[in-house]
């Protein structure tokens, strides 16, 4: 994927080649947050001169070190996120966490609390001590921490916007966070931590606009997260390699406006090809594009299925393009958090175009058909198949206006129980109103994650 990156705004990111253990690389008191996961010491090949296999007394030396510069540069309100193992066996076993949190404590970061972050990574382990018996087994914990330490107060001044929901809240706020490691190959990084986990801190404990810091910035990922979050992002990194790295990230994963965010996104979750983006870069859809942002939704989709260039289009490439501009109203209008192309748990055989949930977790189903010559029998086997399951369900078709739409919608309206809660004319009035109806609803992402099996979710 092709991205047109000479209409972007230059990020307000600031990656230093500079080594964590100089004192002077930041004034003091200037840092919100800082989010980090320091060398665990156990033999990394980062590709320097400067090894990962310091004695542990070496280490904790290095530790401390590192841990008071990062105090001295947080403001009196800054925070410490620090991503570091539960303990450590190679070389001799060590309780990491315990004694990380002592010296920090020592260094004058005060202890807040501690996030266990369920990584699930030893399905294929082999190392078991004494085999079935209580001589020496060996017990492995499948976690890691992440330390939450603040300097001189806990609670900041309220006067700035934060931006986390309601649901995430809630979620995160419980101390045991589960989801994946991130791929070290994927990303080009020996030891990387997922773009989830700086993404929660950085919601959780900062205020948009806050600097955040990432004194072993690796391959970038708190960087990203925190540009993407409308945060100013600083780095400090001594590979040149990893920088590098980073910068290309920068250049491919942030995103510096909600559109911008929704465009690169949509391109990515759905495979788009570059014939595609060069598409909605000529019918004015881009993400860099104001010409239709004032318009009404429907007036949008009228004037652009009206253009030579959208009859001249293959069916298929139509159907995405009519896909894309209903996901692009629904986000111009922040009626989020949605899904495209989802599969939903017990519901058999269907895979819906988009989907919303509701608080109570109920989905609302948006079926999108430019023709409904062929499509109309389709939507109401999903519709019916759906509400088989949640029968709170409510499924809406979208389509355009002609002689097709007002038939169906004159007999659906006939029904004594109609399976389709309403068919829908995108480029009428009706829409608008639909869009508005939609607004008014406090939407969410499901609340047992294994509702959806299967969808790219626009947040």
């Amino acid at each position: 994927m092709v991205v047109n990156k000479n209409k972007k705004k230059e990020p307000l990111i600031d990656l230093r080649k500079e080594s964590v253990l100089k004192e002077n690389n930041f004034e003091k008191e200037t840092i919100d947050l800082i989010i980090t996961s320091p060398p665990y010491n156990v033999g990394v090949d980062y590709g320097l001169k400067e090894k990962d296999n310091l004695t542990y007394e070496e280490y904790l030396k290095f530790s401390e070190a590192w841990l008071r510069n990062c105090y001295n540069w947080a403001k009196k309100s800054g925070r410490l996120c620090l991503n570091i193992p539960l303990d450590k066996n190679k070389n001799g076993k060590n309780s990491v966490y315990a004694d990380i949190t002592v010296i920090a404590k020592k260094v004058g970061w005060k202890y807040q609390t501690t996030i266990i972050w369920n990584e699930g990574n030893i399905s294929k382990r082999t190392a078991w001590g004494s085999w079935m018996s209580a001589s020496a087994p060996f017990v492995i914990s499948p976690v890691e921490v992440i330390v939450v330490l603040y300097k001189e107060e806990w609670k900041k001044p309220s006067l700035e916007s934060s931006d986390i929901s309601k649901w995430d809240f809630m979620e995160w706020t419980n101390g045991l966070w589960t989801f994946n490691g991130e791929n070290s190959k994927k990303v080009g990084h020996p030891s990387p931590f997922p773009r989830e986990l700086p993404k929660r801190c950085i919601k959780l404990f900062s205020f948009i606009g806050n600097k955040v810091l990432d004194p072993f910035a690796g391959s970038g990922t708190t960087l990203v997260e925190s540009v993407n979050h409308q945060r100013k992002a600083l780095g400090l990194e001594i590979n040149e390699k990893y920088i590098k790295i980073s910068q290309e990230r920068i250049k491919r994963e942030c995103y510096f406006s909600s559109e911008e965010k929704f465009y690169l996104n949509y391109l990515r979750n759905r495979g788009a090809k570059e014939s595609f983006q060069a598409i909605l870069e000529e019918l004015g859809i881009d993400s860099w594009n104001d010409t239709y942002k004032d318009k009404k939704p429907s007036q949008l989709i009228k004037e652009i299925w009206e253009k030579d260039l959208v009859s001249k289009l293959p069916n298929s490439t139509r159907g995405n393009l009519f896909e894309y501009l209903i996901a692009y109203c629904l986000n111009l209008k922040q009626i989020l958090p949605f899904y495209t192309q989802v599969k939903i748990n017990l519901v058999i055989g269907a895979i819906y175009d988009i989907v919303l949930f509701n608080e109570k977790s109920v989905p609302i189903v948006l079926s999108i058909k430019t023709s409904l010559r062929e499509r109309y029998k389709q939507s109401i086997l999903e519709a019916r198949t759906l509400r088989d399951v949640y029968s709170s369900a409510k499924s809406y078709l979208l389509t355009l206006s002609g002689s097709e739409y007002k038939t169906r919608k004159k007999e659906n309206k006939q029904e004594e129980a109609p399976i389709l809660d309403d068919i829908i004319a995108v480029d009428a009035e009706e829409f608008d109103k639909f869009l508005e109806k939609l607004s008014q609803i406090s939407f969410r992402k499901p609340t047992r994650q294994e509702t959806i099996t299967k969808g790219k979710l626009f947040e």
